[in-house]
């Protein structure tokens, strides 16, 4: 079968191949958008892929960013990776997209990035991955933490969680509520996550003992069976502050099949942003993360690094929003 070559992309938009060339690999001398398109389309229509390596040995560039994530698997990071990419192919760059939960060393990790030279690393919350994640690539490719969990000597992007989680908790508490309790896993009940030093320091201030409900892993079940149980162990209390949302969508599930009502008996606040929020019968209020502000950020500071190596520390730290609807209102 005939592969299609640079010099057929050239010919059928009556073009020169270093014109081709510039437009595939963005080299060169800008193109006007007209013949940008024109070419881009002319390869599409014949089907023409660049050679990867080539490309690389030819503009010391792959277009290529490894995406790492603590966890590409719940709604909340998919919802990042999903950013992540769109993002990336604004710029025309192909992201490639790993996660590994639990693991020692780089022996552990068989992935894709691996066989891949890389322009630069996106890491989404990956602090206690990084040295394992690192190890994989060499030691100058770019790289830009983004998220709450973070290095923070290298460029980053992080998310004031702190002040958003005493917001949330405020809140909770400003009907008079005594008994607000906090629903989380066992890795999130650490003083690292701010999450958990909000809990613990703005009911230290309100002289409020705590109630912590916590659970196996931060899936939908768990949230649903520990509620259940702790109720019908230790009552209901007056307000829950779950650590994401896919926990508090777990709640609301076990209170409903305890016959509770929301916000009447006990008010509910998550913490993402995840829309399904959103669409209950009863919409859960949420601590929204600024998703689409922290993609950007993480590229424009990505794609700084590449180009000008050595520009100087690039940070920022953006903040959440309360977004209060009708699970807590009262």
């Amino acid at each position: 079968m005939y592969k299609q070559t640079r010099d057929d992309v050239a010919k059928l938009a009556g073009v020169s191949t270093a014109t081709v060339s510039r437009v595939i690999n963005q080299n060169g001398a800008p193109v006007s958008e007209e013949l940008r398109n024109r070419v881009l389309a002319v390869a599409d229509q014949l089907g023409y892929r660049p050679n990867l390596a080539a490309r690389a040995l030819v503009t010391g560039k792959t277009r290529l960013v490894a995406l790492w994530a603590s966890d590409c698997y719940t709604p909340y990071y998919s919802m990042m990776v999903k950013y992540m990419a769109l993002r990336g192919e604004q710029r025309h760059y192909q992201v490639i997209a790993s996660s590994r939960r639990h693991f020692s060393s780089a022996s552990d990790l068989i992935v894709p990035t691996t066989a891949w030279q890389v322009d630069g690393l996106l890491l989404l919350d990956t602090a206690s991955l990084t040295p394992s994640v690192l190890s994989l690539y060499k030691p100058e490719v770019p790289r830009v933490s983004v998220g709450v969990f973070h290095e923070d000597a290298r460029d980053l992007v992080r998310v004031d969680l702190y002040t958003g989680a005493r917001q949330a908790l405020t809140h909770l508490m400003s009907p008079g509520c005594r008994r607000i309790a906090y629903m989380h896993n066992e890795e999130s009940s650490t003083f690292r996550d701010p999450r958990t030093c909000a809990y613990r320091d703005l009911l230290r201030e309100a002289g409020l003992e705590g109630i912590h409900i916590t659970i196996p892993n931060q899936e939908r079940q768990s949230a649903r069976t520990a509620i259940k149980d702790h109720v019908r162990e230790h009552g209901l209390p007056e307000a829950i502050f779950c650590v994401n949302d896919d926990v508090a969508l777990g709640c609301y599930r076990g209170l409903l099949d305890l016959g509770v009502r929301i916000p009447d008996d006990v008010a509910l606040v998550g913490c993402d942003g995840l829309p399904e929020l959103e669409y209950l019968e009863t919409p859960i209020s949420t601590l929204v993360s600024p998703v689409e502000a922290l993609c950007e950020y993480g590229w424009k500071f990505l794609e700084r690094r590449i180009e000008e190596p050595d520009t100087p520390v690039q940070q920022i730290t953006l903040p959440t929003q309360l977004v209060i609807r009708e699970s807590s209102r009262r």
